[in-house]
């Protein structure tokens, strides 16, 4: 479907594009493969566009592409556009398309620039010019910018998610529009479901809603880290002690580098819950993996003085205040051991040592 672009649009974006481009251009040299041709042409000693060097041996296609390149690098988009368009009829180079794409953009035309992008496969440069204009601070170029994105590409959404950052706050009702947009165009990414989920969570406080989203996140990646914390967060905010443990515990199994904060979590949960004998086993596993983790040690230690067994919660404050931490800290751990100085070990209750 063509997309009508409106004349303001072409105007911001054909006059930021100029700018924006020909500083992202010398990077793209080095990604589009035709390093060869550039070289040669730059280094061909032109003193005019007017007779470009062609290598010889060039024809058809090849020839009119580089003319057309050469043109771009004058600064000539409007003079490279027939020799660009006659050199992606070969079909076969997405470089030609994106450089045809690049003039149709300099000159103002974004629909059929779109269109040569998309060819060229060149969303990734799209979006980088897009984040570009953003810098500059006006919204209405940003969402111009991001539109043309969206156009390169209708499947992505990153466009309308990134649209719909910039009305968070200004207008609530527009970005829940976009968001819900992200989703139409790829309901199999999870990027809008989550920044839906957020939103309801940070803009509106439904936490109930906020929890049907990250469940759609979850059923398109269910081995997901971000996916799976964030809907343990929103469960224990929902009060829903059991399935945030039950989340946690499946990203103890699939992250080695989240394991620890994982079992930390569900000591504190546990602990929360009354159940002292499982959260001080999770407290331990969380020691085990990192044992010189002052929160981990301390949440041991406070298990361990729920359970009644205060040799074993003296000696992990000891070993704690053998470590660097900060005054506050240090006074904080001083404070409970000293509570604990009378306190008498709890007869007849399974004491697990401190690892």
């Amino acid at each position: 479907m063509k997309r009508a672009w409106p004349p303001r649009a072409l105007l911001w974006l054909g006059a930021a594009g100029v700018v924006v481009v020909m500083t992202l251009y010398p990077l793209f040299d080095v990604a589009l493969g035709n390093v060869v041709a550039v070289q040669t042409l730059k280094s061909a000693g032109a003193t005019s566009v007017t007779d470009p060097p062609v290598p010889q041996g060039w024809e058809g296609c090849r020839t009119a592409h580089a003319t057309g390149r050469y043109y771009l690098l004058h600064g000539e988009a409007a003079r490279a556009m027939p020799t660009l368009e006659k050199g992606v009829t070969c079909g076969g180079d997405r470089w030609a398309w994106f450089d045809l794409g690049w003039a149709q953009y300099l000159t103002g035309d974004l629909e059929n620039a779109a269109h040569s992008w998309a060819m060229a496969g060149a969303y990734d440069h799209a979006a980088n010019l897009a984040r570009q204009i953003a810098q500059e601070g006006d919204v209405e170029k940003t969402v111009a910018a991001w539109e043309f994105a969206a156009a390169v590409d209708p499947e992505a959404q990153a466009p309308y998610v990134e649209m719909a950052r910039l009305f968070l706050v200004s207008d609530p009702a527009r970005a829940e529009a976009l968001l819900q947009q992200a989703i139409e165009v790829n309901p199999n990414e999870i990027l809008a479901y989550l920044e839906l989920a957020g939103f309801y969570v940070t803009q509106q406080q439904d936490l109930e809603q906020a929890h049907v989203y990250y469940q759609m996140a979850l059923t398109q990646a269910p081995e997901n880290i971000v996916v799976l914390t964030r809907l343990a967060e929103n469960a224990v905010r929902l009060g829903r002690t059991a399935e945030a443990i039950e989340h946690w515990q499946q990203i103890a199994a699939l992250s080695e580098e989240r394991r620890a904060l994982a079992y930390y979590t569900i000591g504190n949960l546990t602990l929360a819950d009354n159940n002292v004998a499982s959260a001080l086993e999770f407290f331990r596993q969380a020691v085990v993996i990192e044992p010189a983790n002052s929160q981990y040690l301390r949440g041991l230690a406070q298990a361990y003085v729920a359970a009644g067994c205060q040799e074993q919660a003296r000696a992990t404050y000891q070993r704690l205040l053998g470590l660097e931490l900060t005054p506050e800290l240090w006074a904080q751990i001083e404070a409970e051991l000293g509570e604990l100085a009378s306190a008498q070990q709890v007869e007849g209750v399974n004491c697990p040592a401190l690892p």
